[in-house]
């Protein structure tokens, strides 16, 4: 070693070794130690250095880093309310708009407190249950380093790891909790291991309190534990991402049919998997994107329409696909390939009957500058066919695409019975003005109960995804309060509209 560099060195170890002006740092965890006194050392003693990358921990449980601005949405709420209030969320909405509220709400940092790590592992949860895997390890880096480390958050720090498909980790993460939601990991972590004694022993435990899945995790222990064959497993059950860390560890193949019934942790682990064929991963890819409201602009019922050549038929036929797709959340799913093709499709006299589903379909995509078109066009006939120039009005104040003074004075005639309330609810959500015989179609809802923005947000959330329409009003009113206007509008005018019978 040069002198120099000697001499740099000791530099170096001096200013390492220098106490903070701060005192001595608290530990976040118990297993963590605070740092002991500092030794002193003389002026010729040179030190033995190694770098290494340094992580500074970050709040714990609040999904907060130290260096990130602290988040006042949750206010003083109490740690006990935030606790309810996520555990009530909607386990899958389908509305697109709502599942991005839901994830924003979840990634939104808690205040800090008693319960702050307790809060984390429903956050994680509950992302981890969407198929927002990738958020949820994001939300676990911002709670620092030692997050991944502590045994309250073991389980969810488990179920992570295998979601994304990091299965030495999660097992890691596991043998650390002694919780008794893990029983399958630990099951699938002790045939990873080898040891097929702890295996059975765990198998035969869960065998005895009738908690160990017949399929396909139970068929996939079989076949580790070599009394039962591979070709017994039968994918079409609800797949977990348990399962396919078993069936990656015993080399079995995952069908591509397999992905239409996982749930969507298990999606999320096949959509990033290298080790799966490419149709599985796909698949995949496709249905988590249906499941966050990117839908495909593709499929067999847009080439249809396609074909159809003369712009009237196909636009009737279009309308009649549209009333006869089953519920909502069919008709959300398959907007992004109806809507493309209704706007291709030029308003004329013609189809004044089909004018405004037509406009319809192109308000829930979103397409307003076209759904405007029909409406002036019906709005130019309106003394050939008040009817349909009514139906599409109230749409488009729904929309807020026009004055509400165009509002029909009532929904008779208009609407059917259930379209009518479902209308009402949108509209009255907004707080938009309405007379006497549309106020009477809906029962009356209480206003939103004041409370903190994050609190005001995750109620609203589950009124939306109630389908109770005086909930699903009050929801879209708390959106208001919290001045979410926007959003507001934009979850009225897909969720409602998708339900109109036509």
């Amino acid at each position: 070693m040069t002198a120099t560099r000697a001499t740099l060195l000791a530099g170096i170890g001096v200013l390492l070794l220098v106490p903070s002006a701060f005192g001595q740092p608290k530990p976040l965890f118990p297993e963590q130690a605070p740092a002991s006194p500092q030794p002193s050392i003389s002026p010729g003693f040179q030190p033995e250095i190694t770098v290494r990358q340094l992580d500074a921990p970050g709040a714990v449980g609040t999904g907060r880093s130290q260096d990130q601005a602290e988040s006042d949405d949750w206010g003083s709420t109490p740690a006990t309310v935030i606790e309810q209030l996520l555990a009530a969320l909607p386990d899958d909405p389908a509305d697109p708009n709502v599942r991005r509220l839901q994830v924003e709400l979840l990634r939104t940092p808690t205040p800090a407190g008693q319960e702050s790590e307790r809060l984390l592992a429903i956050r994680l949860r509950r992302l981890v249950d969407l198929g927002e895997a990738e958020a949820a390890q994001a939300l676990l880096a911002e709670a620092g380093p030692y997050a991944a480390r502590s045994p309250g958050l073991a389980p969810e720090v488990a179920r992570l790891d295998l979601a994304s498909g990091q299965d030495v980790d999660g097992c890691a993460a596991a043998s650390a909790s002694p919780s008794a939601g893990l029983d399958e990991i630990n099951l699938f972590c002790a045939i990873m291991a080898g040891d097929e004694d702890a295996a059975l022993v765990l198998q035969n435990a869960l065998r005895a309190t009738d908690s160990l899945r017949d399929q396909p995790f139970g068929a996939l222990v079989g076949a580790a534990l070599r009394y039962g064959d591979a070709d017994a497993i039968d994918w079409s059950a609800e797949v977990q991402p348990v399962d396919l860390a078993l069936a990656d560890h015993l080399s079995i193949k995952v069908p591509a049919d397999a992905v239409a019934t996982a749930s969507l942790p298990a999606v999320a682990r096949l959509s990033v998997d290298p080790d799966v064929a490419p149709a599985v991963r796909a698949a995949a890819r496709v249905r988590l994107d249906d499941a966050r409201g990117r839908f495909t602009t593709v499929g067999p019922e847009a080439t249809r329409l396609r074909a159809i050549a003369a712009p009237e038929e196909r636009a009737r036929a279009l309308v009649q696909l549209w009333r006869d797709l089953p519920d909502a959340g069919k008709r959300l799913a398959d907007l992004p390939q109806l809507g493309p093709i209704a706007a291709t499709i030029t308003p004329r006299a013609a189809l004044s009957e089909e004018a405004a589903v037509l406009a319809a379909i192109l308000l829930a995509m979103g397409e307003e500058g076209a759904a405007l078109l029909w409406f002036d066009m019906l709005e130019v006939q309106r003394r050939d066919d008040r009817r349909q120039a009514d139906r599409l009005a109230v749409l488009m104040i729904l929309a807020g695409l026009i004055d509400p003074t165009r509002m029909p004075p009532a929904p008779d005639g208009l609407f059917a019975a259930d379209d009518a309330v479902w209308l009402t609810a949108g509209l009255a959500g907004q707080n938009l003005p309405l007379s006497a015989p549309w106020r009477t179609v809906l029962r009356p809802f209480p206003p939103p109960e004041p409370a903190a923005p994050a609190a005001m947000l995750a109620r609203a959330l589950v009124g939306l995804s109630s389908g109770d329409p005086p909930s699903f009003a009050r929801g879209l009113a708390g959106l208001l309060a919290i001045d979410r206007a926007i959003e507001a509008r934009a979850v009225a005018r897909s969720s409602v509209i998708a339900r109109l019978h036509g």
